[in-house]
């Protein structure tokens, strides 16, 4: 019974407009929220914060001042922490969330690459092609995997605590886990 009643007053709350995550923004509203098939993240601005590292992925110049995809040493989220996801095709019906297609832009204006060889991820790339799209993996509650598509891939934190790269095949793994801020609370599973 608590639990019936706690669920009437989720929804309630969600009717309301009102958010129960403190990472959701005031203004953000569900988007396509329920019991729809069509991609329920919209294109707009998030964070991503590792679950293995609690760290934040952050766009950085590395020592040769390429743009490289880190995932260490930033606690709190900033400019550089900040992309862009931009849901790439129509939001036509879909059976799985692996079908929604989204392009993910870097603080620098770049897209993020992830080359098929699983080599670390950069944000070098003016246009986005077969290499610069991803599908957000549900995981459950607030948990989202990157899958790449130019590897069929997952997006993870390597052995190093830092690089990125998509090499990644266990969405179980903390190393692959990624709680989005901004909208992505909204997120709902089919």
């Amino acid at each position: 019974m608590r639990s019936r009643i706690a669920g009437i007053a989720a929804t309630a709350a969600v009717a309301a407009g009102i958010g129960l995550f403190s990472a959701v923004p005031a203004q953000a509203t569900p988007i396509e929220y329920g019991i729809t098939n069509y991609c329920p993240i919209p294109s707009g601005n998030f964070t991503f914060k590792n679950a293995w590292t609690g760290f934040y992925m952050s766009a950085r110049l590395d020592n040769a001042g390429t743009p490289v995809i880190a995932g260490n040493n930033q606690t709190f989220a900033s400019t550089w922490e900040e992309f862009t996801l931009s849901l790439v095709g129509s939001n036509t019906y879909k059976t799985s969330s692996t079908e929604c297609t989204y392009a993910l832009k870097a603080s620098n204006g770049k897209y993020v690459s992830a080359a098929p060889d699983g080599s670390r991820l950069v944000a070098d790339r003016t246009a986005a092609s077969t290499w610069e799209l991803f599908s957000l993996v549900n995981n459950g509650g607030q948990s989202r995997s990157l899958l790449a598509k130019s590897n069929g891939k997952l997006v993870q934190v390597q052995p190093d605590g830092n690089t990125l790269a998509a090499t990644g095949t266990n969405t179980g793994s903390p190393s692959a886990q990624f709680s989005l801020g901004g909208k992505a609370a909204w997120y709902t599973p089919y």
